[in-house]
């Protein structure tokens, strides 16, 4: 029914600034993390931006280093245009680890084990093989983009040396 077509429309969240979108952060887990000043996805990216970091994470908050870990994957993976917050939980599911890694997924291979997994999660509507692809085409994006600007950091850098000028800028992929 219409109604029924509104509720799941509805139900497919679009990623935000906020944690509690993250597929497995509740609303307890996310105070447990405001008490410790993550308030946002920006502040779980920088702080949890090495497997130390999210190891040390996960045992200030008395969990498995592997809900960190998914947390930290999905919220990578809202930076792809288009992309929600089912999606970058199936994603992350079947292996996807990062921007770079869905700019490299065959959506062929990786399409029918998406549908296999969403048939275990039925709450979680898949999108078509094209919006896959329409996914991996702006991962691909994302990561020339990072290319260009390492590129770009390094002919800066390189001019900057023969001035004997030190610039730091930090690109992440």
């Amino acid at each position: 029914t219409a109604q029924q077509k509104k509720k799941r429309a509805n139900s497919v969240l679009k990623p935000s600034k906020e944690l509690i979108p993250i597929k497995g952060i509740s609303l307890k887990m996310r105070s447990k993390l405001e008490e410790i000043n993550i308030m946002d996805i920006s502040t779980l990216l920088s702080r949890c931006n090495t497997q130390n970091k999210r190891d040390k994470l996960a045992e200030e908050l008395e969990i498995a280093p592997e809900y960190v870990n998914s947390w930290v994957k999905q919220a990578d993976l809202w930076r792809v245009e288009y992309m929600t917050t089912d999606m970058a939980f199936m994603l992350v599911q079947i292996g996807v680890r990062s921007v770079d890694d869905l700019s490299k997924v065959d959506s062929n291979k990786a399409y029918p084990i998406l549908k296999s997994v969403s048939l275990t999660i039925p709450e979680y509507d898949l999108e078509s093989k094209s919006y896959l692809d329409k996914l991996i085409g702006s991962a691909k994006d994302i990561v020339e983009s990072s290319l260009d600007l390492i590129k770009l950091k390094e002919n800066i850098n390189g001019i900057l040396d023969l001035q004997n000028v030190d610039v730091d800028v930090n690109v992440n992929l």
